[in-house]
């Protein structure tokens, strides 16, 4: 989580939207703070991406399963009691994030990166238990150190910390929301730094750990001045974010592997000023921080997400339900889900309620088909995840492009395409109808997939609570999980369709479809793979063809 910004009224100007606090911005007045956001270098851009673009990395295939946490408890008890709440129920979970305080100093001080033995008396057990049912862990950091924590003096002394650019003062500090409400920022410059700041969360992950929340505190570095001083001398915040989060990524992906290590960290974010955090090459999966629990929120986070997208972001979403606020609604709990099943990255938790089975049978019913749908949908996540690495392809595609809105309140085009085959129309506010403009076609209802519609055009459609406004493409191939250690494949032919689908970053077959007089041909290249084709007939049924292809290509034909 990432707290309220230290001067209240930049909380309420976000409400306002961005525009508005960009303008107070550049005036000077909101609250003396006159410098521009973390992320743009001009006050007057800040939607433009302020690193050089690189290609993104590709995440370990846990990272698209659905993800889980809670922020009301924060122990050991609360933890697996979540994750088995959702396994009895059977919704499938991928990675449980343990958030903050789960360090042995609480909130007395950050960080010791040591499990607290009063809230987590046996972490190593638990995690290994999560483990064994499927579960990833993933804790929660940022890249400082309050004065309070064990950690300080010998960090302090050895000179670990970045300072203004006038050197005057040997560990400054800057606002934190944790602990005494002071901070130092980490010299992630300094290698002699680097080799000690390594060692300290060695000793976490020796529990097992899969990764790091790395929450952004990155913004308020700002207050040391602009440059500050570094070891290698001084670097604007925008370098700084770069080098930190970098430091996490490159860290993890080493101690862990590419297969298994992941930070979570956000791409473009507006807690109060708009920015953005990890650039692209160091974001294996990106949150857009902290919204309320109101529809308001919803629209907030649909926004951050649709800007991450354009931007090349891979893998985004959001705090299903928002992080905090007034009690959440079954209503909106389900339709923020919806939206986040149909991003690459699903993430439900925060404070207050979350749990889907607390709101009724229902809800909990919507929820974990939507769960599912998500979870069949990793490998389709996993292929345009290595396209993006490979190319650049945007996954989340707002098909309103640059003229998207910068108030997420405004009216205006906010559905996307999710990859090359679906497009999401996203359900902002309480409704069970809406009028879906569809794009060049055709389309077919997700939720109705005997119902086809050309493009170019606008249609009337129910959405009661569990429906949502998606369309998959005539024509698309989607790689899909169907849990039985097959590779599957879910074909919606459309004359003669060519595509290279990748199953891993270093495996990738390629797949034609060619509708003819006499029915449908389907060509698989050489693998070493068990596929099943479901192929779609126009009625809403599927057909099913089975191929074992032992290296060699395959054909298959349907009539």
């Amino acid at each position: 989580m990432v707290p309220p910004m230290r001067c209240d009224p930049h909380t309420r100007l976000r409400r306002l939207g961005s525009a508005l606090w960009l303008l107070i911005a550049c005036l000077g007045t909101a609250c003396g703070d006159n410098t521009p956001p973390v992320g743009t270098e001009e006050a007057t851009e800040p939607l433009s991406y302020p690193w050089p673009v690189r290609r993104p990395p590709i995440p370990p295939r846990w990272v698209f399963e659905p993800w889980i946490w809670e922020d009301d408890e924060n122990t050991e008890t609360a933890t697996r009691a979540l994750v088995e709440g959702y396994l009895a129920r059977e919704i499938p979970v991928g990675a449980v994030i343990i958030d903050s305080p789960w360090q042995a100093t609480g909130d007395s001080g950050y960080h010791s990166l040591r499990f607290d033995p009063a809230l987590y008396p046996t972490p190593n057990e638990m995690i290994e238990d999560f483990h064994e049912q499927g579960v990833r862990s993933v804790l929660w950091i940022t890249g400082n150190l309050t004065p309070e924590s064990p950690l300080w003096a010998e960090a302090c002394a050895g000179g670990f910390f970045v300072r203004r650019n006038d050197g005057a003062e040997s560990c400054p500090t800057t606002s934190f929301w944790k602990a005494g409400g002071r901070a130092a920022h980490l010299d992630f410059f300094s290698e002699p730094a680097l080799r000690w700041w390594s060692a300290q969360l060695d000793r976490a992950l020796a529990t097992g750990a899969d990764g790091w929340k790395v929450d952004g505190t990155d913004f308020q570095l700002r207050e040391l001045g602009n440059p500050v001083r570094t070891a290698a001398g001084p670097k604007t915040p925008q370098e700084y974010s770069a080098a930190m989060y970098g430091f996490f990524h490159r860290y993890t992906r080493e101690r862990l592997g590419t297969d298994r290590g992941a930070i979570l960290a956000r791409p473009f974010a507006d807690d109060g000023k708009p920015a953005f955090y990890a650039p692209l090459e160091s974001n294996p999966a990106g949150w857009v921080g902290d919204q309320e629990h109101d529809w308001q929120g919803l629209r907030e986070a649909l926004r951050e997400v649709l800007v991450s997208g354009r931007a090349g972001y891979p893998v985004v979403g959001s705090d299903i339900g928002g992080l905090k606020g007034d009690p959440l609604t079954g209503e909106l709990l389900l339709r923020w889900a919806q939206f986040g099943a149909l991003l690459p990255l699903m993430e439900n938790g925060g404070r207050d309620e979350h749990r889907p089975w607390q709101f009724g049978a229902e809800v909990l019913d919507v929820y974990r088909e939507f769960a599912r749908l998500h979870h069949a949908l990793v490998p389709y996540f996993y292929h345009h995840a290595i396209e993006a690495h490979r190319s650049g392809t945007a996954v989340v595609r707002p098909l309103a492009g640059p003229t998207l809105p910068e108030d997420p309140e405004a009216p205006g085009d906010w559905r996307y395409e999710l990859g090359d085959a679906f497009l999401v129309d996203p359900v902002r506010e309480p409704t069970e109808r809406r009028t879906v403009r569809l794009p060049a076609g055709p389309w077919l209802e997700w939720f109705d997939l005997s119902r086809v519609h050309s493009g170019n055009q606008s249609i009337e459609l129910d959405v009661p609570l569990d429906r949502y406004p998606l369309f998959v493409r005539a024509g698309a191939i989607v790689p899909w999980n169907a849990d039985d250690g097959r590779t599957t494949l879910l074909v919606f032919p459309l004359g003669s369709v060519d595509r290279l689908i990748h199953l891993e970053p270093e495996l990738s077959v390629a797949v034609t479809v060619e509708e003819h007089a006499a029915g449908v041909r389907v060509r698989l290249g050489p693998s070493q793979r068990a596929w099943t084709l479901r192929v779609h007939r126009g009625d809403g049924r599927f057909e099913e063809i089975r191929l074992d292809t032992d290296g060699a290509a395959a054909t298959a034909e349907l009539p």
